[in-house]
């Protein structure tokens, strides 16, 4: 009785041994971390004309698709720069005309005088027609070209005309929307942020330990800290590169180096990229929020 009780304490301690070292080595070598961060990719929506908002079709933290009209900027000017155009084409296009019809006269003109006897024409009349002859056509050259440009002009208050009506580039939420009907939108400047819906991933920060059991390609556990759920996903990339903290910037010639301890060592955290597999619809995803990521769980 006494030695199975011996046993028994024996095999008890072994697994308790065993069970210790599992959870020692799972904390200190698994790949896992709590250092995870949810991330997306926003887009910035930007005017590319300029002028006043007069309709917002959106609000803050809205849900949008692709192609949907989110404000219109006054298109007032715009209208005005295209009936420009339009008639600086027309009058382009009556100066090729009337190019044509000169270029035309001075080609007859010039073929009649040299099929004429030397007897009824000097010379210096036939020269005349001739260079009449090449100015005409120089005209007509350029006339032709001024009708590019202003064709070229008129394509551009079209585009321009069809740039005030601003729509959505993905699917995704408004985000950090401040703008009013009845603010300027200029040109080149974002007037608010889209998070893209379809580009959600998970940035995991890894010791630099643990990186030799990561592969691209692994399995990944998520457990997002905002609600316990746990989604799969894998490995998508690791990092290649991170800031040297052990290296100041200065003005100097030579390396400012900061100075260490040297029986301490903090292993760095390395960016890996973690993509989801499949995201239940009823998911809520932030980007920013943290969560905990394992890899090789399933």
């Amino acid at each position: 009785m006494k030695k199975l009780k011996y046993l028994s304490t024996l095999l008890v301690a072994a697994l308790a041994i065993i069970a210790a070292w599992l959870v020692w080595n799972y904390y200190t070598q698994s790949p896992w971390t709590r250092d995870g961060k949810v991330r997306a990719e926003q887009v910035g929506v930007t005017p590319q004309v300029s002028g006043s908002i007069l309709q917002l079709n959106v609000r803050d933290n809205q849900l949008v698709k692709a192609g949907d009209v989110l404000f219109r900027i006054d298109d007032t000017p715009y209208k005005i720069a295209l009936l420009n155009a339009r008639a600086q084409l027309a009058k382009a296009k009556a100066e090729v005309a009337r190019a044509q019809a000169e270029q035309k006269k001075a080609a007859s003109d010039a073929n009649r005088r040299r099929h004429l006897s030397q007897n009824f024409i000097s010379a210096e009349d036939l020269e005349n027609a001739n260079t009449a002859l090449n100015t005409a056509t120089t005209n007509l050259e350029a006339a032709k070209a001024v009708v590019g440009v202003a064709q070229a002009t008129l394509d551009h208050a079209q585009w321009q005309l069809t740039q005030t009506e601003i729509k959505a580039p993905v699917d995704g939420w408004v985000t950090n929307l401040s703008t009013r009907v009845g603010d300027y939108a200029t040109v080149g400047h974002p007037v608010f942020a889209l998070v893209d819906s379809h580009s959600f991933y998970v940035v995991g920060y890894f010791e630099e330990t643990k990186l030799r059991h990561i592969r691209p390609g692994d399995s990944a556990q998520i457990i997002l800290y905002s609600s316990k759920k746990k989604l799969q996903g894998h490995v998508s990339s690791i990092g290649r590169a991170i800031v040297d903290q052990s290296v100041e910037s200065s003005g100097g010639l030579v390396a400012n180096i900061k100075p260490n301890i040297p029986w301490v060592r903090l292993a760095q955290r390395v960016p890996v990229r973690i993509e989801f597999d499949h995201l239940p619809p009823d998911t809520t995803l932030v980007s920013g929020t943290t969560c905990t990521v394992a890899i090789g769980a399933q």
